[in-house]
């Protein structure tokens, strides 16, 4: 046996204790798949007509009310209230999809004891904000990007801008781990009897759901009307189609992989949890620190951080990595 390839036997042999409805380990459902596409449809129906009367509400809040809230969440594109909605609506109905699942407690979701947030998650989220940090320097290296600030850096901004994005990478680290991984993933390896298999298609469906309504189209939008919804769910399926690029599908697909990896190799959320925090807070934070600078930057990208090829080779790395070294704890 190859040194390293007892450790990435979990891509070929199943473990029991992953599958879900209560499936012996040589058996196979797709019942899982069913239910994704009615949670995943289910999710962009309930936003496509909560998302009008929203809207509207919070402009009732920012003119009658003068609510200082109200005014600064119309400050963000309406888009982001079609999301902000479909996500809602899934950890609402997250209960019951544990229950359908035969997920009985968070320990068998995959979010144990708080050892590992100290531990694991500190780790996976130390390896992210490294990530991109390096990529962010040879970028700047090489000028593809240069040091703008969108803001004053007094020290009291810097203060909430930190808060900011670690609360906001915590919070969607948390919830896209908790969603892809502790379940969907789960539910396509519940389908097959190849676990790589489960990984390719579950990550494949992750960096899918990160293409969204295509910002030419959502200028056409204009206001919101009580067809804005149906107009944003429609894009959500197939605004893939209009922005389509390829390297970034396969960052994304690549980071779906390798957070998926950690999940099969530990049994825990927390490592993922940890990595995919540290690189949504590096990312907000470079974003907001620096400025793109060259137009042509293929291979070290801009400040998008996932549409170069240098981040794709970083994944890469990072998925092997994560597939042929002992993991810090055994499957729980």
């Amino acid at each position: 046996m190859r040194p390293g390839s007892e450790h990435a036997s979990f891509l070929w042999i199943r473990d029991r204790r992953l599958v879900l409805f209560g499936l012996p380990a040589n058996a196979t459902s797709w019942r899982g798949i069913g239910l994704l596409a009615v949670v995943f449809l289910g999710s962009l129906a309930f936003a496509a007509a909560f998302m009008p009367l929203t809207y509207w509400g919070l402009e009732w809040g920012a003119t009658e009310l003068n609510s200082p809230l109200a005014r600064s969440l119309l400050g963000n594109d309406a888009n982001k209230f079609f999301d902000f909605l479909r996500w809602v609506s899934i950890l609402v109905g997250l209960p019951w999809i544990m229950w359908v699942c035969h997920l009985r407690s968070l320990r068998e979701l995959g979010l144990a004891r708080a050892g590992d947030v100290r531990s694991t998650g500190a780790l996976g989220f130390a390896a992210g904000v490294v990530l991109v940090a390096v990529i962010a320097a040879c970028q700047m290296t090489f000028g593809t990007t240069v040091i703008r600030p969108r803001a004053e850096l007094s020290m009291l901004q810097v203060s909430k801008w930190i808060a900011t994005s670690l609360s906001i990478a915590i919070v969607v680290g948390a919830i896209e781990e908790t969603i892809f991984r502790g379940l969907i993933l789960r539910l396509f390896y519940s389908a097959t009897r190849f676990p790589w298999l489960a990984l390719a298609l579950s990550a494949a469906f992750f960096a899918y759901t990160h293409f969204k309504i295509p910002a030419s189209e959502w200028t056409k939008v204009g206001s919101v009307h009580w067809d804005t919804g149906l107009l944003a769910a429609y894009w959500a399926l197939v605004g893939i189609t209009v922005e389509f690029e390829f390297n970034r599908f396969l960052a994304l697909w690549l980071l779906g992989m390798t957070l998926g990896a950690l999940m099969l190799r530990t049994g825990s959320l927390w490592p993922g949890i940890g990595l995919h925090s540290g690189l949504v807070f590096g990312m907000l934070l470079y974003h907001d620190l620096a400025k793109d600078a060259a137009s042509i930057r293929e291979f070290w990208g801009g400040i998008t951080f996932i549409d170069g090829w240098a981040v794709v080779l970083a994944l890469t790395l990072l998925f092997l990595a994560v597939a042929v070294c002992k993991p810090l704890r055994s499957p729980a």
